[in-house]
């Protein structure tokens, strides 16, 4: 499937979850097929389902949980699967089951898993009891923007699935995200306030020789990283002469939200074809806005920037957990204060450091010691 026919499909499946008569046909709908097939399906104690993204991607926190129990000799007899969107999209994972999300084959292949892994909802947003299987939710991020009850215009659907879904085991990075995360899903069993897995990914870099390729040249390489906002304000990102002018003196990788839309500009290094973790790796520096990205970059110690030019604005439309200036990061709302920011490039260690402590404290070990005890 092309970019252009994925995001096609994506703005069906948004009007499905944007319109309350369609949200609850759907949902009442699905969750009868799921009641009979419930009934009808076993349950086998070793076999595992991953999706990460909704089937988007093979990526993030449940492609390093499948890494990592591929690897272990006590899961050598379990059966994996992978739910995605396009099984033919990853041929480099021929060797594992993949099954196309909302299929029938992938809604039999889900209540036939014991284990559920996921960074969003793997059960298609159909908040069911699901007493034979195990649930465990890898949250794509740190909740720096609100969520569930607090967020402006959420589609029922979405807030239904947040009040109901059953998860058994929810990792959370530190005692914030652990606390906010379980206000937004109320019915969790268990926090495990033990890290997530993306400080594994990040250990695990390997060299691209792809994106080495279009690093070119000695200047220093600027990842931007902008969040998604649903009105798609054109002021609130770098436009195309403000990156050019950044592309002067910095090779500029441009790495999008998976919703949002590509930006075509000549010498600009498109990175959503690259693993994120390999940008983290080539980059020296990381500007975001309201991502919480830059909780998984401040692992690396580089320097972060807050470009922010509507923050007012966002602040009063969609608000904020965690006001990003409480953070001691750079946050600058012009671009011609991100220019003088960047030129100063002030020391920032000690920001980095307290950052990554207070919200991403705890070592891969013991996130790898609490996800094998899920299985016990």
């Amino acid at each position: 499937m092309s970019f252009l026919e994925g995001n096609a499909m994506q703005k069906i499946k948004n009007v499905i979850k944007n319109s309350p008569f369609l949200g609850a046909l759907y949902s009442g709908m699905l969750g009868i097929c799921i009641f009979f097939l419930r009934h009808m399906i076993r349950v086998n104690d070793k076999q595992i389902m991953f999706a990460s993204y909704s089937g988007r991607q093979i990526s993030d926190t449940p492609l390093a949980a499948y890494q990592i129990l591929k690897a272990d000799p006590e899961f050598e007899d379990y059966h994996f699967v992978w739910a995605v969107n396009q099984p033919g999209n990853f041929p480099e994972f021929e060797d594992v089951e993949q099954v196309k999300m909302d299929s029938m084959g992938y809604f039999i292949q889900l209540l036939k898993s014991k284990f559920w892994i996921s960074n969003a909802s793997i059960e298609r947003l159909i908040p069911f009891k699901h007493p034979n299987n195990i649930y465990i939710q890898f949250w794509h991020g740190v909740p720096l923007k609100t969520l569930g009850h607090s967020e402006p215009d959420l589609p029922q659907l979405v807030q239904r699935w947040y009040d109901h879904v059953e998860l058994d085991y929810l990792f959370a990075y530190s005692s914030y995200d652990a606390e906010k995360l379980h206000g937004l899903f109320p019915q969790t069993k268990q926090v495990v306030e033990r890290g997530q897995l993306r400080k594994w990914l990040s250990d695990q870099v390997q060299p691209d020789l792809a994106l080495k390729a279009q690093l070119g040249n000695d200047k220093p390489v600027l990842l931007y990283v902008p969040t998604y906002r649903n009105d798609q304000q054109i002021e609130a990102f770098l436009n195309t002469d403000e990156l050019t002018d950044l592309m002067h003196d910095y090779q500029v990788i441009y790495r999008g939200h998976y919703f949002s839309e590509r930006t075509d500009l000549p010498g600009l290094i498109d990175g959503n074809q690259f693993d994120l973790y390999q940008l983290f790796a080539v980059a020296d520096l990381l500007i975001t806005d309201y991502s919480s990205v830059m909780f998984d970059f401040a692992y690396w110690q580089k320097p972060i920037y807050l470009y922010a030019p509507d923050l007012e604005n966002y602040q009063a439309t969609r608000g904020f957990f965690l006001n990003p200036k409480s953070l001691g990061l750079p946050v600058v709302e012009s671009f011609d204060d991100l220019k003088k920011t960047l030129t100063a490039a002030e020391p920032m260690t000690d920001v980095l450091q307290a950052l990554e402590m207070t919200y991403d404290p705890h070592d891969v070990d013991q996130t790898i010691e609490a996800f094998k005890a899920c299985f016990k």
